[in-house]
């Protein structure tokens, strides 16, 4: 079994909780890149409980987000009321809007980053836009989530965050065997991977190196604190021969031993010592 879904993402990795002047950031950028999309904007807890975000009153997204995030049935309230972070900030808000072309998630946590007792280093607080389409108001699709990576980026701060296709992603990222799990996302040892547009904040600037980075043999700019690196083509052509070409030599210029490679789980990668980047 193979979790696939079609269409391409930008996801943007945060070492911090996210606050309010965050997601209204991001509530901003809906609101003028999105276009009547937004005036559906809906986070979505369960199919039949629908809460709308009103795009037009300062708040409303961090209001329902952090409503969703928080949320605890009645079960998981009594089976953990002696537990003394039972009600710490985490979890995911998934957002809809009035087409279904594309789809927003967020994710929580009060965590800067959790040491997984299978022994990964975790990020929790992410954003995702998914766009299912080839075109969304009016631009191609890769268009708009660089743009949205591009846009957002400098406004939040992440310390990493990419443009990639959906099956590119699992192809890299996801184990299939001996079950599903995104072995790929370990921050304490490597980044997920390389893909078609990727930036690079300030810890892994530090960890690689600016002029490395700059001088990779593709399109590089500084944007923000931090670095971006964008490789020739369009996303979809990660699984063509010019892709994994182009893709090889900027593994080769940066170092590989940045970068997950599911063909070779087992060798020596770096990452960045998280307790000393977030002081916790």
């Amino acid at each position: 079994m193979e979790i696939t879904r079609p269409g391409v993402e930008v996801e943007l990795v945060f070492d911090r909780l996210l606050q309010a002047p965050d997601l209204q950031q991001v509530q901003d950028f809906v609101q003028s890149a999105t276009g009547s999309w937004a005036d559906g904007l809906t986070v979505q807890l369960f199919e039949d409980d629908l809460r709308p975000v009103d795009v037009l009153q300062p708040g409303s997204l961090f209001e329902e987000v952090f409503a969703a995030v928080t949320w605890r049935g009645e079960l998981f309230r009594e089976l953990t009321k002696d537990r003394p972070d039972a009600d710490r900030v985490s979890g995911d808000a998934y957002l809809i809007g009035s087409t279904s072309d594309l789809d927003l998630f967020v994710s929580m946590n009060e965590r800067p980053y959790v040491l997984m007792l299978t022994g990964r280093t975790l990020l929790f607080n992410s954003i995702n836009f998914h766009l299912l389409t080839p075109e969304f108001d009016g631009w191609p699709a890769h268009e708009w989530v660089e743009t949205a990576l591009i846009e957002l980026t400098p406004r939040l701060g992440p310390v990493w965050a990419t443009v990639y296709m959906n099956v590119e992603y699992v192809a890299k990222v996801v184990a299939q065997k001996p079950s599903i799990e995104a072995v790929g996302r370990d921050f304490g040892n490597f980044l997920p991977g390389l893909f078609w547009c990727n930036y690079f904040g300030p810890p892994y600037v530090d960890l690689i190196g600016a002029d490395k980075l700059l001088s990779a043999p593709a399109e590089t700019s500084r944007l923000g604190e931090g670095i971006v690196v964008k490789l020739p083509g369009l996303p979809d052509d990660w699984d063509k021969d010019s892709g994994k070409q182009a893709e090889s030599k900027v593994l080769d210029h940066v170092g590989r031993e940045f970068f997950f490679d599911m063909a070779d789980r087992d060798r020596v990668t770096l990452g960045p010592d998280w307790a000393a980047v977030t002081g916790a």
